[in-house]
């Protein structure tokens, strides 16, 4: 099989649902972004401002204590493990691409820093844990993020430093979780032979 065909087929499994829609959010975002650039249908920017300033400090504090405050009381381990790598290397990533690729690329207003949009990349890995962790809410929590990333451009953000700032979030928490799902197979292959009729015949012949 060649490599389209691989990832076809790693895309068709439903373990990687979440990282489709994803995609097909991140796609949709951008899609609107550019037709609206392209139709010179520009913002005011007092509410793109008040979007990426207070919206998404606000979809972040709440979104991320939606996450934890569950999981540490659950004592979810392995979930907190991938929220807090997803949202630490992700930062991680997103400042090493700023300081090094994007000192050369810089924003709307000249300053430097502007690849990747952090705000970008934030916002979709948010919305990724929690549609991970709450399916039901995938849906408007998308589109948060969708507006998020929408509201950096063309004050903040040039197109392409929103695209590669969606897809960087979205690789990120997608390496994330698939480790995460590795690890849970693996543990629990080891607690099913552990437990099998097998292992305790032969422990009491023992």
């Amino acid at each position: 099989m060649n490599d389209i065909g691989v990832f076809q087929s790693i895309l068709k499994k439903n373990e990687y649902k979440t990282l489709r829609m994803g995609l097909i959010w991140l796609a949709f975002t951008l899609l609107v972004t550019y037709t609206l650039q392209s139709l010179a249908l520009i913002p005011d920017r007092k509410y793109t401002d008040f979007i990426g300033d207070k919206v998404n400090t606000w979809f972040l504090i709440i979104g991320y204590l939606s996450l934890l405050i569950p999981i540490i009381i659950a004592k979810k381990w392995k979930w907190l493990g991938f929220v807090a790598y997803s949202g630490i290397i992700g930062t991680i990533a997103v400042h090493a691409l700023k300081f090094t690729v994007g000192k050369n690329l810089p924003r709307p207003s000249g300053s430097k820093g502007g690849f990747p949009s952090g705000h970008a990349e934030a916002s979709f890995i948010l919305a990724y844990l929690i549609s991970s962790r709450y399916p039901k809410l995938s849906i408007p929590i998308f589109l948060i993020a969708s507006v998020i990333t929408w509201s950096r451009v063309p004050f903040e953000h040039y197109f392409y430093q929103i695209v590669g700032g969606g897809i960087l979030g979205l690789l990120v928490v997608g390496i994330m979780d698939r480790k995460t799902a590795n690890r849970e197979s693996l543990e629990t292959e080891k607690s099913e032979a552990l437990h099998s009729p097998c292992t305790e015949r032969t422990g009491d012949v023992g």
